[in-house]
């Protein structure tokens, strides 16, 4: 007798009841598997963390890149010396910078550690200054006191992790190859993004099953304006803070301008949180200075604020992420979790290329579920990724 195929099964793929427990017994294995074979996947997922930092930073110069290039080879200049031709400015710009900028933040970097404890010293004077001043009762002097060693702990912390962090031969030798291999990799792989990205897709997309190929490239299209979009304008909007930084901290005289400017075109790439990270350490440092300090630092930071967020980001970034505020929040307390500080700037990024896929799973999920079950239940909306993404044919 012919077992009988319900919606459910149609739904799921499936011929028979046996399908949807074998499918779930499946799922149960794979988590199993996970679970009990650490010791195989750690070295899979130490190599993966090895090449991930050159991979995505390889890609990253290529959004910034690949436009020029595209330009220069509009311009009747072959691919391959339009690409020898940027690599040898990037080359002459990157001497000029270590023989006139590095020097400089080394010094100032190097000033900076040395005067930790100073400024800890007089940031804690200060406020022990401040609520002396105030009327208080006992226990509102025992919380302060409280307050001020838990501060005290955290400046000895901070000064034993910077200068001890580097002690062992073994994190010295791990962080020599890590940059060597990432000055080895990056320039190695975004030749070959450059040079040969357009051959790489055609040769994918011809090993992608015919009836795939239009869905992969409607994602592969969205990711990159999504994403595309998104890298080229936050590394323009890192540097013109980083600029913006530099010139402001030094017409007001700040100690340190240098290494803050650095610091804040790096962090700009943190969405919200970015400039309060660099405006804490800049107010501690004016704040040590004088009040008056304090104040220009204020009206500077303003004048950064307004340019970045009223006349560059709206003309650089272009289309929106469109991801709610709260969202960012989350994304960026579970990334630095995850990857610390390199999950925060690069977690706006793969939220995004994770929600593409998502939204095509989601489609195709409403596709099926309206065939099965739309009639009798009630339709869902169906889109396709390029009216939800706009992408322009």
């Amino acid at each position: 007798m012919k077992e009988r195929q319900t919606k459910w099964m149609k739904f799921l793929g499936g011929n028979n009841i046996v399908f949807t427990f074998v499918l779930l017994l499946l799922i149960g294995a794979i988590v199993l598997l996970y679970s009990q074979l650490d010791f195989i996947l750690r070295p899979i997922v130490t190599v993966l963390s090895t090449v991930i930092t050159p991979l995505v930073l390889s890609f990253i110069l290529y959004y910034l890149i690949n436009p020029l290039a595209d330009f220069l080879e509009s311009k009747k200049i072959k691919r391959l010396w339009a690409i020898i031709g940027i690599y040898v400015a990037f080359a002459g710009l990157l001497t000029l910078l270590i023989l006139w900028l590095i020097p400089t933040l080394q010094q100032q970097f190097s000033d900076l550690v040395q005067s930790i404890p100073t400024l800890f010293e007089n940031l804690t004077n200060f406020i022990r200054e401040i609520f002396n001043n105030i009327s208080q009762n006992a226990d509102q002097q025992n919380a302060l006191n409280e307050a001020l060693g838990y501060f005290d702990n955290i400046e000895t912390n901070f000064v034993n992790y910077l200068s001890e962090g580097f002690s062992s031969v073994g994190n010295i030798i791990s962080s020599v190859t890590n940059v060597f291999v990432i000055l080895l990799m990056v320039p190695i792989i975004l030749f070959f993004l450059l040079k040969d990205g357009s051959q790489f897709m055609k040769g994918l997309m011809g090993k992608i099953p015919p009836g795939g190929r239009k869905d992969i490239t409607s994602i592969l299209r969205a990711i990159d304006t999504q994403v595309g979009g998104y890298i080229k304008g936050q590394i323009i909007i890192a540097i013109v803070n980083g600029v913006l930084m530099f010139l402001g901290f030094s017409l007001i005289g700040l100690n340190y301008n240098g290494v803050l400017a650095v610091a804040g075109g790096i962090l700009s790439f943190i969405p919200y949180l970015g400039p309060t990270l660099t405006f804490v350490p800049a107010a501690v440092i004016a704040l040590t200075d004088s009040f008056w300090m304090v104040g220009q630092l204020t009206i500077v930071w303003a004048i950064i604020q307004f340019i970045e967020g009223d006349l560059v980001e709206p003309n650089v970034l272009g289309r929106s992420l469109n991801v709610h505020p709260v969202t960012i929040i989350f994304i960026l307390l579970i990334m630095s979790e995850l990857l610390g500080l390199i999950g925060m700037i690069l977690g706006v990024p793969i939220y995004a290329i994770l929600k593409v896929f998502v939204t095509y799973a989601f489609q195709k999920f409403k596709a099926r579920y309206n065939k099965y079950y739309g009639t009798e239940k009630g339709m869902y909306e169906e889109k396709s990724l390029e009216d939800i993404y706009k992408l322009e044919d």
